[in-house]
């Protein structure tokens, strides 16, 4: 390729961004807001001056699914390198079949599925692989692990270049990971130093059509607050059962106080631990994952506090494993037989059910307590969506990408046949692995089985701390 100069056109918030990006204290940028703010745009324009700047430097262009990185961002690449008077097949080099991007200096760009498959939970199919830097367009329709995995594979000749190993991404409004990793942070006044948030919106590009701009101010409410007014805090599905606030808040719930009462002194019973646990208080959740399932999911609780987590992930898991599993939970924290629940759905569970005896077998299908509801499981997902609302529930999380996960489970807990007189009901089983792309709400359903303890027993939580001390 030989040498030329190139005049860059950028909007005033693409400037913006153009100019985080050469600071050297930033390395991660997340950059939009709306729909027609220009952000494929710029993503294809940074890759674009940095692969002809740096001569033989290895850059990614990411995306959820391939094929539409191909068919969108793609064709945003070609229009803008058309743009700028690169020559295809001259001054670069892509044909739609390939998944690489060559400049005629030696550069080169890697186009990356990002999707997070269940066959392939660590992005083991990055590999060994080095780049100089990223853009990851549409990031909100990925995992933080994607996001992480991505990072730690920028390192490709950055001492050479003298560059810092930027990350670029771009997005609509989302409550993924994005918004308590870079939104909130940014809105507070705390975002790292390290990170950059710019948002921008469509009436930041003057290039737009107000035809367009019609169509946007036509949309539904929520899609209107998302993907014209640029707002992350835009109203949740009116069939949501939980909001999102709630769901953040049941991770911060430390206000919540498990009660108990000196059995010793009123009935002689030692039944209080040495932390001053009552043995009844503690509580364990089985949801054990089938042949070919998901995940096998764990919960301990002392009261309405979780206070242990266990997901083994695998394509099987045996039977054996679990119960070797719920044995060890159950000596550690002193579990009565009678305080756990196991699911035996379908009848998989019956083998781990059948090693505890007194524990309860949890059947979502079998009638509900209050016959108002179409099942069991239905009737537990509406009792735990209640109290996830009156902040009952606490669920401390020690890592962000188990609190996402469990976060967008809760966010598929949905009514169904909202105008029908019929009995109350949530979206099935298939419609919420359908919002998780494929992955069973394992979680979920662990966290609903607590509630049968209130359902049948008629446990009223209750919140009070009764401290005890030597009279």
């Amino acid at each position: 390729m030989s040498e030329r100069n190139i005049q860059i056109r950028l909007l005033p918030k693409q400037i913006e961004a153009m100019t985080a990006l050469n600071d050297p204290k930033v390395i991660e940028l997340l950059y939009g807001g709306s729909a027609g703010s220009g952000k494929s745009d710029f993503g294809c324009t940074w890759i674009i001056v940095n692969c002809l700047a740096y001569p033989g430097s290895r850059w990614l262009i990411g995306r959820s699914k391939l094929s539409q990185l191909k068919q969108t961002t793609m064709k945003t690449f070609k229009d803008v390198a058309k743009r700028y008077g690169l020559e295809h097949n001259k001054d670069w080099k892509w044909t739609y079949h390939s998944n690489e991007v060559h400049f005629a200096n030696g550069s080169e760009i890697i186009l990356k599925d990002l999707y997070a498959y269940p066959s392939d939970p660590d992005f083991d199919s990055l590999g060994s692989l080095e780049i100089t830097g990223a853009f990851i367009d549409e990031a909100s329709q990925i995992t933080e692990r994607a996001y992480s995995t991505v990072k730690s594979r920028i390192r490709y000749k950055l001492d050479e270049f003298k560059l810092t190993g930027n990350i670029l991404m771009t997005c609509n409004p989302s409550k993924n990971f994005l918004y308590p990793n870079f939104y909130i942070p940014s809105k507070e006044g705390k975002l790292d130093p390290s990170k950059r948030f710019i948002k921008a919106l469509p009436t930041d590009n003057p290039f737009l059509p107000e035809s367009y701009l019609e169509k946007l101010r036509k949309l539904d409410p929520t899609s209107y607050q998302r993907l014209y007014l640029g707002q992350w805090e835009y109203d949740d599905d009116p069939s949501a059962m939980i909001p999102y606030d709630k769901i953040l808040e049941l991770f911060n719930n430390s206000h919540i106080f498990v009660s108990y009462v000196d059995t010793q002194r009123t009935t002689g019973v030692h039944s209080i631990m040495k932390d001053g646990t009552k043995l009844s208080e503690h509580y364990m959740t089985v949801d054990p994952a089938y042949q070919g399932g998901d995940s096998t999911v764990i919960l301990v609780w002392h009261g309405l506090k979780v206070v242990k987590y266990y997901e083994y992930h695998g394509e099987t898991v045996s039977n054996a494993q679990t119960i070797e599993k719920v044995k060890e939970f159950q000596t550690k924290y002193h579990i009565l037989n009678k305080n756990i629940t196991i699911d035996v759905g379908g009848g998989y569970g019956n083998a781990i059910w059948e090693a505890f005896k007194d524990s309860v077998r949890f059947n979502g299908n079998s009638a509900s307590q209050s016959k108002e509801h179409k099942n069991l499981r239905v009737e537990c997902f509406y009792k735990l969506a209640e109290l996830i609302k009156s902040n009952e529930i606490w669920f401390p999380v020690d890592d962000t990408e188990t609190q996402l996960r469990i976060t967008r489970e809760l966010e598929q807990l949905k009514r169904d046949k909202i105008d029908s007189d019929s009995k109350l009901d949530t979206v099935s089983k298939s419609t919420m692995k359908e919002g998780l792309h494929g992955r069973s709400p394992d979680y979920l359903d662990a966290m609903a089985m607590r509630m049968l303890q209130f359902l049948v027993k008629k446990e009223t939580p209750t919140f009070s701390f009764y401290v005890i001390g030597d009279e």
